[in-house]
């Protein structure tokens, strides 16, 4: 959860005197821009949600209200603030008060209800046959049940350590994990009506594959719910003690139960003896997957999901091959994952808290920025669990239960914004640039999922990176100097052009001149040398300037003598001279060749020696 020092508004009182026709305003006769709010971020979420507000002139922002409530903000920058949905806030404009007059925000913030849970959640669970959803807390022994908005419909106490649910048909059956059963509950009436006993002490989770009840409790059990037979079965389908509740059945294949913690494995849940595939171990990057906190099997059962190491990561199945897939920049640990139902392509993520982190938010399965997010209360300690995310059955609506630490806990539900929106630019920074290009540019704006061209006049940019809904960073291509507009363009459209998405190229400053050119160099060795033949022999040779492109030798070498190329100022003639066909004294003439500097301020010199060779005496 981000946490920021905030600051209070103006009160309701004030900010609402302040809104009047939205136009220019004059300060000792000069005319100024008007603020504007052109986007928010969320744009529905319950009290506390921290709500980014994008637009321009906001850097003078005195107050902001939410319907007319004053919330806490705090100014980022000339086209963003920060503000929390206040406690007594209504669905409603969200309206800005600066210095130069006032601005509202051209869609509505949403609050949505958050209901209080009598415990501590374990997971969520919904039910698309009585358009309801679960959520079982083991330490009061209760299931409460919302509709699909969010609103609590009913409460099933008298189930000691309820946790894992299942749905099949019209009955839930919830395991308990301080008596060892599983029992029975009309979906209709929300009453008891049996139980089935297992074989284990503590039943934690619970599905339902094959045509049988699977619960796990340190061992694994499977359940015939219609001849009440239970059998037990072991094998190596967990590779560590990993949360149970990583069971799961394959949306595309009834009979396959899935293990998932760190490795994989999976069996054919209807067969008379079933057992387990080997385990499989997850990589990703060459690197170990692990503490896997949630995963989702997709509906057609082609990738699965998972949620930990800080990151939220798609594999093939059942290959379990890494895929090339990734998410915006999830902030935070990922605690809880969920696949919207049918062909919505949509995967939402639960986070830890911590800074900056978003508390929940919704991707497209292929990949890319965030859909939509919302960050969820002020307290520390409040997070998202495991397994208490999920989605509606149309994948238009998110469902999420808040654990704290201090606080009770609740339940919230988000209607999903649409996907399609036209988008926006509110500003470009920096607003300049050289006109040789690759100026890297950050555009503010709205709509920006799923952008297939960013151009700078009428010219696609460098490159362009989308950092969310909300952000575009791009490299400008080469331009003459002048000013041209920047344009996103998606599928739902191009933005439209507007003063703030201005970019003026300059034309570069002169480059410096040339530094002065080195002194002179030179060879500082005796132009002679004498080598006995049999004996080891070594010349230094060295020029006035520590460093040069390249030392060479030019001339025939007696025999047993060499010579080595140096990049550096210093090199050697070095070996043990050989006998000769004769034995007088034999003379090498040769040339030193060093090169210093590049371009103009390259210089090259030369140098004859003579190298004897004479036997010994």
């Amino acid at each position: 959860m981000r946490r920021r020092n905030l600051v209070l508004g103006l009160i309701a009182s004030t900010i609402l005197g302040a809104i009047v026709a939205i136009g220019s305003s004059t300060s000792s006769g000069a005319n100024t821009v008007s603020p504007t709010v052109t986007s928010l971020s969320p744009t529905i979420g319950p009290t506390g949600t921290e709500v980014s507000v994008f637009g321009t002139g906001l850097d003078t922002t005195t107050g902001v209200a939410f319907n007319g409530v004053p919330a806490y903000f705090q100014i980022v920058s000339s086209t963003e603030l920060t503000a929390i949905a206040p406690e007594t806030g209504t669905t409603g404009d969200v309206t800005v008060a600066t210095s130069q007059g006032p601005a509202s925000s051209s869609e509505p913030f949403t609050f949505v209800e958050a209901a209080t849970l009598p415990g501590t959640a374990w997971m969520s669970l919904v039910d698309q046959r009585t358009g309801h959803v679960y959520v079982s807390c083991p330490d009061t022994g209760t299931i409460s049940v919302f509709d699909y908005a969010g609103h609590l419909v009913d409460t099933v106490s008298g189930e000691p350590g309820a946790e894992g649910m299942a749905v099949v048909g019209g009955t839930l059956y919830v395991s308990q994990n301080t008596t060892g059963s599983i029992t029975e509950i009309n979906t209709t009436t929300l009453t008891p009506v049996g139980a089935l006993a297992t074989g284990l002490g503590s039943p934690g989770a619970l599905v339902y594959a094959g045509g049988y009840l699977w619960v796990y409790g340190g061992s694994l059990d499977r359940v015939d719910p219609s001849t009440r037979v239970t059998t037990s079965y072991s094998g190596d389908y967990f590779s560590d003690n990993n949360d149970p509740a990583s069971l799961r059945s394959d949306p595309a294949n009834p009979n396959t139960l899935v293990a998932v913690s760190t490795q994989v494995s999976s069996l054919d849940a209807a067969a008379a003896s079933p057992t387990w595939t080997r385990p499989t171990m997850l990589y990703r990057d060459d690197a170990f997957v692990g503490n896997v906190q949630d995963s989702a099997l997709t509906p057609d059962g082609s990738e699965i999901e998972l949620g930990g190491d800080g990151k939220l990561l798609q594999f093939s199945y059942p290959s379990l091959a890494a895929t090339s897939v990734t998410y915006g920049n999830p902030a935070g640990s990922v605690t809880a994952v969920a696949v919207s139902p049918g062909d919505g392509g949509l995967v939402a993520a639960g986070f830890d808290y911590g800074a900056n982190a978003e508390a929940v938010a919704v991707y497209p399965l292929a990949g890319g920025s965030e859909l939509f997010s919302a960050r969820i209360g002020n307290e520390p300690g409040e997070h998202i669990g495991p397994r208490t995310v999920a989605f509606d059955p149309t994948g238009t609506a998110l469902f999420a239960v808040v654990v704290s630490q201090t606080l009770p806990e609740t339940f919230r539900a988000f209607p999903l914004p649409s996907p399609t929106s036209t988008p926006t630019i509110s500003s470009v920074w920096p607003s300049s640039g050289v006109t040789s290009g690759g100026e890297t540019v950050t555009i503010s704006g709205s709509g920006f999922t799923g952008a297939n061209k960013v151009k700078f006049g009428g010219t696609d940019a460098i490159s362009f990176t989308v950092i969310s809904s909300n952000e575009i960073q791009a490299v400008s291509p080469p331009a003459t100097a002048g000013t041209a507009d920047v344009s996103v363009v998606t599928s739902d459209g191009s933005t439209a052009t507007v003063d703030a998405d201005e970019f003026t190229y300059n034309l570069p400053s002169p480059p410096p001149p040339p530094p002065p050119p080195p002194t002179s160099p030179s060879f500082t060795n005796a132009p002679t040398a004498t080598a006995l033949v049999g004996s080891p022999f070594v010349f230094p040779i060295t020029t006035t300037v520590s460093t040069s492109r390249r030392i060479t030798c030019i001339g025939r070498l007696p025999r047993g003598i060499r010579y080595r190329s140096t990049r550096t100022g210093t090199t050697s003639l070095f070996g043990t001279p050989r006998l000769n066909r004769r034995s007088s004294t034999v003379t090498y003439p040769l040339t030193f060749t060093a090169t210093f500097g590049r371009g103009r301020s390259k210089q090259v010199v030369k140098q004859s020696f003579t190298l004897v060779a004479s036997p010994h005496s």
